[in-house]
């Protein structure tokens, strides 16, 4: 990683753990800093691998609550798309999501198995996970072996009932992660019919 990106996600680490990072989110300050400097790199790219997930939020950012029948992408799909991107740019912070991730451990295996040769196309690469499920040992291995590679809790209390025994096992393993204690929710307005008149949505 450049120096000036690692010192960028210091930055960013060390607004979290002082509360502020939201202030800078909304901002724009921390983006617009990277692309400055790095006009050739994606910010953040986020690779949606499945509509499935363990959990029904009511006011999920990524409207997972709306799929009836909900599919996981196949990995085929997924490397085809990196490719694309890699060929012609490079990719700050990459995430994997869902839904939950680990509800498609194939294709999320195979995605990393790709993503371990092309270390120089990305500086990172976070899985978001709400820490309800137990990867299998293959999935664990695949992580290990991908540089640059780090697991992002989302901890939903009570909810996220594997976060402590999934956590305590990346330690054990030597894989990276994060435990994201956000104290509230940012509801991004649902898909209700709203009516508005189009010089409201410009």
């Amino acid at each position: 990683m450049p120096k000036q990106n690692k010192l960028l996600h210091f930055a960013a680490s060390a607004a979290r753990t002082l509360h502020i990072w939201p202030l800078i989110v909304r901002s724009g300050l921390f983006n617009s800093a990277r692309r400055r400097k790095y006009p050739d790199t994606i910010v953040h790219l986020d690779v949606v691998l499945t509509e499935c997930c363990t959990l029904r939020c009511k006011s999920c950012s990524n409207l997972m609550q709306y799929y009836h029948h909900p599919e996981n992408l196949e990995a085929d799909e997924v490397i085809s798309g990196l490719r694309k991107v890699f060929a012609s740019m490079r990719v700050s912070q990459l995430k994997l999501l869902g839904g939950e991730p680990f509800v498609c451990q194939k294709a999320l295996i195979k995605v990393l198995e790709y993503l371990k040769d092309q270390t120089d196309r990305f500086d990172e690469v976070d899985i978001i996970t709400n820490g309800t499920l137990i990867p299998s040992e293959e999935c664990i291995n695949a992580m290990k072996n991908t540089p640059k590679l780090k697991v992002v809790f989302s901890n939903y209390g009570e909810l996220s009932s594997k976060l402590t025994e999934f956590s305590e096992l990346c330690g054990k393993e030597g894989i990276a992660f994060d435990i994201v204690e956000d104290d509230s929710w940012q509801d991004f307005g649902g898909m209700k019919l709203r009516e508005e008149n189009e010089s409201k949505t410009q």
